[in-house]
């Protein structure tokens, strides 16, 4: 059965970009950046997230959490 799923780094940048003014909850975010943290890629998800403030103030937050794993 062909079943068609998306990545984690786009599961990841799609939650980032879903941040703004209004819904700025990372209650959603951390775990799922924790549980997944092998399978994204960092470098491509900060690039996809750039114009979103509240997406890169999450990156920036995950970074000093250390959840993305070390290079």
């Amino acid at each position: 059965m062909w079943m068609p799923v998306l990545s984690a780094t786009d599961m990841l940048v799609s939650k980032l970009n879903a941040l703004n003014e209004h819904h700025c909850n990372l209650a959603s975010v951390i775990p799922v950046a924790r549980a997944l943290r092998e399978q994204i890629d960092w470098p491509k998800l900060r690039e996809e997230v750039a114009w979103n403030d509240f997406a890169v103030a999450a990156s920036f937050l995950l970074d000093r959490l250390q959840v993305p794993p070390p290079t």
